[in-house]
């Protein structure tokens, strides 16, 4: 049928819980591209931040951002967001990613819609900043509206603020996940947390 909207790509996975998407996208690359994106990804990731939070994208930032975010551990090259989902703020996110020019991945002459963000769990993309991860829940379901109470703000420059996971919902999701990659990070995770505390209670 003409005009029929493509459906959004379904996130595929390892049984170990390893994005295969970003995998065989870093396959499909040059050398010149991957070391290219192995040196650009700090500056593409605040370009990222600040692309959705200048915006207007009410989102939260996860994955392995958060993570790097709260201890100097992990190599995770993507952006994982938690977008809220209010109609509005969907229309901003999806007027941003066209401006990154987000491609599927896997199917890099499939764009995201609008219906993808409304309906899809999760959308494997990359755009002119690297890789980017939509996601409509994490762990158990939980959506941005149950996360928002459990993040912390930070500046990322030039007055633009962005909301991240903080570390001990991190680690909530990280055990309800459960895959490999997920536990083998929970030990320096608690250990982050255990001194965090400490600090606070000096």
């Amino acid at each position: 049928m003409e005009n029929e909207e493509q459906e959004a790509p379904a996130p595929e996975y390892s049984e170990d819980g390893v994005d295969l998407s970003l995998i065989r996208w870093m396959l499909s690359l040059t050398p010149a591209e991957r070391l290219d994106v192995l040196q650009n990804h700090p500056r593409n990731t605040g370009l990222l931040l600040r692309e959705l939070s200048v915006g207007g994208v009410e989102f939260i930032a996860a994955g392995g951002f958060a993570q790097r975010w709260h201890c100097p551990w992990g190599t995770t090259i993507e952006l994982s967001v938690v977008p809220s989902s209010d109609a509005a703020n969907l229309n901003r996110l999806l007027a941003v990613l066209g401006s990154l020019d987000a491609r599927y991945r896997l199917q890099p002459d499939l764009r995201p819609t609008f219906s993808h963000l409304t309906r899809a769990r999760e959308l494997n993309l990359t755009t002119r900043y690297g890789p980017l991860d939509v996601l409509g829940t994490i762990g158990r379901g939980r959506t941005y509206e149950d996360l928002l109470p459990h993040t912390v703000e930070m500046e990322i420059g030039g007055g633009v603020r962005v909301r991240v996971l903080d570390l001990e919902t991190l680690i909530a999701v990280k055990e309800e996940v459960g895959g490999e990659k997920d536990r083998a990070v929970l030990p320096i995770l608690r250990a982050t947390l255990e001194e965090k505390r400490k600090l606070e209670r000096r």
